[in-house]
């Protein structure tokens, strides 16, 4: 039996255990471009998503928490980062995204947990939208999801497709 699903109280209550707090602000990804932001210990999500966007981008949010970026971010985010050389500009871009790919695998891994993903796996084939349906996340956490997980038990023909082909996009099983 595998584990249960976290839900969006569980990742509040994770929040207010690392001592940290949850702000909604409306049209944040409008205004900034992006959903969810953490500053100090205080993240703040775009109150206009659904719940399961909030889910998602709130364990997304707390991976940051967890995994630190240095400060330096803050430059690549900012009108500065056009004005460093190619060099350090190549070098802060490639700590932002690694720090990114930890956030999203520590919320990936945490709200889809290998054990229940392999356990829904065997009742499929699903498609995307059964997936997310199932651990109510977004489809982007629910892809990162499927790039961590090797699926070994399934034929190569299945365990070896592209998640980036139309077969997402018709919404046809995956496995």
């Amino acid at each position: 039996m595998s584990p249960p699903i976290p839900t969006l109280e569980d990742l509040l209550s994770l929040v207010a255990g690392l001592g940290c707090r949850v702000e909604q602000r409306p049209s944040l990804a409008a205004s900034l471009g992006f959903s969810g932001i953490t500053t100090g210990r205080t993240i703040i999500i775009d109150s206009s998503l659904s719940a399961r966007e909030k889910k998602s981008v709130l364990a997304e949010e707390i991976g940051h928490i967890l995994h630190a970026p240095p400060e330096s971010h803050a430059v690549f985010y900012s009108p500065r980062f056009r004005r460093l050389d190619f060099d350090r500009r190549s070098r802060l871009a490639y700590r932002v995204g690694r720090d990114e790919t930890r956030a999203r695998r520590w919320a990936a891994e945490f709200l889809v947990p290998q054990s229940a993903f392999l356990e829904f796996a065997q009742t499929g084939p699903h498609s995307l939208p059964d997936w997310c349906d199932y651990f109510e996340v977004s489809e982007w956490l629910m892809l990162v999801r499927f790039q961590l997980t090797e699926i070994r038990s399934y034929p190569a023909s299945h365990a070896n497709r592209s998640l980036n082909n139309k077969q997402l996009q018709r919404g046809e099983p995956l496995w």
